[in-house]
């Protein structure tokens, strides 16, 4: 149990660098927080920093969630009776934690799509492969909606775990995974409703 502890917490600790936060603040000297949607990710530090520091930011939120499940899988897997891509998915959940609630900054953190993906593609990178196409087919049809297309892509997730008849521990995550996500994208299906939301420049 104390290699499953020390490799959740430290995939927590992992995911919770405040990576849009800490570039807006020492490129702009701004709080994210302030700006925008104040949301603490990539897609809001791109509408403050621009798209290519933006996708910089994703790419080192996708490395949280990535390496973290890959490392520490490796260290954990002798402990545990599962499969070593359900345990990824599993360590991979403590980053997407940490990146939502990081204690860096009170609790109140990005949404996790990026950190996700990470983790989606250290275990099952077919799927994850699959996911990208679908996220990027959303955002095409929704005229580039990030948040369309996000949730889009979780959902998708659930649809390919049963197709590829994944374990049903992974088809139980891939349903957690998208009700979180509608949870953290709360605020932009309510301005999707109202017709306002807001997307990158």
């Amino acid at each position: 149990m104390i290699p499953f502890v020390f490799s959740f917490l430290t995939a927590f600790l992992a995911g919770a660098f405040p990576t849009a936060y800490l570039f807006v603040r020492g490129l702009k000297g701004a709080d994210i927080r302030e700006h925008g949607s104040g949301n603490v990710g990539a897609t809001n530090a791109a509408r403050v920093l621009g798209k290519k520091i933006g996708i910089l930011i994703f790419a080192i939120d996708f490395l949280k969630g990535l390496l973290p499940a890959l490392v520490l899988a490796r260290f954990t897997a002798p402990v545990f009776n599962l499969s070593y891509p359900e345990l990824v998915e599993f360590i991979g959940f403590a980053s997407i934690l940490g990146h939502i609630f990081t204690p860096f900054l009170g609790g109140k953190g990005g949404k996790g799509i990026a950190t996700g993906a990470g983790a989606i593609c250290a275990g099952y990178p077919p799927i994850f492969a699959l996911m990208a196409m679908v996220w990027f087919l959303a955002l095409f049809l929704s005229r580039k909606t990030i948040s369309v297309s996000s949730l889009t892509a979780a959902g998708s997730f659930i649809l390919f775990s049963v197709m590829l008849k994944c374990p049903s521990t992974i088809v139980s995550y891939s349903i957690l995974l998208f009700l979180l996500a509608l949870w953290t994208h709360r605020s932009n299906i309510y301005r999707l409703f109202q017709g306002n939301e807001i997307n990158p420049n």
